[in-house]
């Protein structure tokens, strides 16, 4: 892999990554995602730096971009439970055919989110 190459890669994971809210941080052969709370996590590991950057880009690919034709990522819909006093707090949702259904309250956590942050 010439120079140019290995350096197409790592612009190319390092734009992936902060597309979705990861920084990278290099420990020799060794990429990690660093989340804005200040974990990490394994992107990937190289046996040589040459392919340092394709294999985080591949494990970033493999990790951020879904099966959809769109390069979209699934939603994942999260519901809070409220209760109070016995109470239980329901909403009434709105639908594109103009009957609404009752559900505790709730909506979707984006793909940086703990449940805990996506709920507050």
């Amino acid at each position: 892999m010439s120079e140019s190459e290995r350096q197409k890669a790592k612009e190319e994971a390092v734009l992936l990554a902060l597309q979705n809210g990861v920084a990278l941080v290099r420990r020799e052969c060794t990429v990690y995602g660093m989340k804005i709370d200040g974990s990490t996590e394994l992107i990937s590991r190289s046996a040589a730096y040459e392919n340092l950057w394709q294999d985080a880009k591949d494990a970033l690919q493999n990790r951020f971009v879904g099966v959809h034709p769109l390069g979209l990522r699934p939603k994942v819909g999260l519901g809070v439970m409220v209760i109070k006093d016995g109470k239980v707090l329901m909403c009434k949702r709105k639908s594109s055919h103009g009957t609404g259904e009752w559900a505790w309250p709730g909506g979707h956590v984006e793909h940086v989110e703990s449940f805990e942050q996506g709920s507050a």
